[in-house]
C-alpha cells in the first residue's frame, strides 16, 4: 500500500501543479493564509518537542502525517481559536493543535460556537456547532469526501481550500465565497 502512495503523490503533485504557492490567488485572506500558514517556512518554537511523538519508524514511513500535523499547529498558532471540538484523530494531532494555542479550551462534542472544528471521522452533524469566524479542519480528505463535499455546498461556508490530505473551510460571512484546490 505505501508504495502504491509513493508513486501517486507525485502524479497528484504534478496534476495540481497550477495551482501552488498562492497562484491565481486574488483574495488577502487566502493569500496570506496560504503564505503565512500553509506554505511557512522555518522551524517554531514547539516542532522539536512535538517531534518527539513521531517514532523513528513513523518519520520514514508516514512523512506526509508529520507535514500535516504540523499544518495544524499553524492554523491553531496563526488563528488562535478559543475553543476546539476534535471528532476522531490521533493522539498525535490533537497535541499538535493544542501545542499552537495556549489558550485553547477543548470541548465536549454537542457543544456551541466552537470556533475550531477538527473532523477526522463522521462529523455531519457536529457542523452547525463552529460560531461564526470559526473554521473546521477536515482531515484525511479523501475517506471524508461525502462530508466535504457536503461543506463545499453548505452557503455558511465562503472560503475553502482543498490541500488534497486535508481540507479547510472558513465560516466568515463578510468574505466572498471561493474555493481553491492547493499544491501542498
Amino acid at each position: 500500500m505505501s508504495k502504491i502512495l509513493d508513486i501517486r503523490n507525485p502524479l497528484v503533485w504534478l496534476r495540481r501543479i497550477r495551482h501552488r504557492r498562492g497562484y491565481g490567488v486574488h483574495s488577502p485572506f487566502a493569500f496570506n493564509m496560504l503564505i503565512q500558514v500553509v506554505y511557512a517556512p522555518g522551524q517554531y518554537y514547539a516542532y522539536r518537542s512535538l517531534d518527539a511523538l513521531f517514532s523513528r519508524r513513523d518519520r520514514l514511513m508516514f512523512p506526509r502525517r508529520r507535514a500535516v500535523d504540523r499544518l495544524l499547529f499553524r492554523l491553531s498558532n496563526a488563528l488562535q481559536p478559543r475553543s476546539f471540538c476534535a471528532l476522531g484523530g490521533s493522539e498525535r494531532a490533537i497535541c499538535h493543535i493544542k501545542a499552537g494555542c495556549s489558550t485553547l479550551h477543548p470541548v465536549a462534542a454537542g457543544s456551541r460556537n466552537v470556533d475550531m472544528l477538527y473532523v477526522a471521522a463522521g462529523g455531519f452533524s457536529e457542523l452547525d456547532a463552529v460560531a461564526e469566524g470559526g473554521f473546521v479542519i477536515v482531515d484525511h480528505l479523501r475517506k471524508n469526501r461525502s462530508l466535504w463535499n457536503h461543506l463545499l455546498k453548505d452557503d455558511r461556508f465562503t472560503v475553502t481550500f482543498d490541500l488534497h490530505d486535508v481540507g479547510l473551510a472558513f465560516l466568515r460571512p463578510d468574505l466572498l465565497p471561493d474555493h481553491y484546490i492547493v499544491n501542498w
